[in-house]
């Protein structure tokens, strides 16, 4: 649990493949873990592979999790997120399918389907569910879930503009590292020099390893 505990905060702030091994090898040597621990430590491995660009060792790892905890609505979003970020959109949309009813991962649904004709179908349903649940929530003017209102503005209602406003006021809530690549990527999107700036400057301030942020940022191809 410690050794947890520290990778998290380790890994952000420039020392990510140090956090990475040292995380992978607690995890492994300890076989029987209790089943909270390891789908915490082992998807935490998996999101900081991820960012560092070792994608087959964040899928390890998030095989690894899965294990303990197949249905965890984070550990889904999360791998499914890899699954799109590598192109597989058709194994993120399998994944996520038969957990619709999570708004978090009806989003990441409803834009991993949205090229591929063979879903257009079912497509359409959610996309229209998704629409319904987030009508509701601005009608209740729930704030709760911005960063999740961002990405849907940005990439669902293709609105560039007001995605940057929710997703900046978001990172003035919370900074994690997708927090900063919503807001990167709605920024980018819309031109906004401002909001780029804003993540560029956190991005050198923690010294955060992401190579997707970093693509989005124009610091690497």
């Amino acid at each position: 649990v410690a050794i947890i505990c520290r990778a998290a905060p380790e890994s952000q702030i420039g020392r990510a493949k140090a956090a990475f091994d040292r995380l992978r090898e607690a995890l492994e040597a300890q076989p029987r873990i209790d089943p909270v621990i390891g789908v915490w430590g082992w998807t935490l491995a998996g999101e900081i592979a991820a960012r560092r660009g070792d994608m087959d060792s964040a899928e390890a790892a998030y095989r690894s999790a899965l294990a303990f905890a197949p249905r965890d609505a984070y550990l889904l979003g999360a791998y499914a997120d890899l699954l799109v970020d590598t192109g597989r959109v058709r194994d993120a949309v399998a994944l996520l399918a038969p957990h619709a009813r999570h708004d978090a991962l009806l989003l990441r649904l409803v834009i991993a389907s949205s090229g591929l004709d063979e879903e257009r179908a079912r497509h359409a349903v959610w996309k229209s569910e998704l629409a319904a649940r987030v009508d509701a929530a601005r009608r209740r003017g729930d704030g709760v879930h911005r960063r999740e209102e961002a990405l849907y503005t940005l990439a669902v209602e293709n609105d560039a503009a007001r995605a940057v406003a929710l997703a900046r006021a978001n990172f003035n809530v919370q900074r994690e590292p997708v927090d900063a690549r919503v807001l990167a990527a709605a920024a980018r999107a819309a031109g906004d020099a401002s909001g780029l700036r804003v993540v560029q400057e956190w991005q050198s301030a923690t010294g955060l390893e992401d190579v997707a942020l970093a693509r989005l940022l124009g610091n690497r191809s």
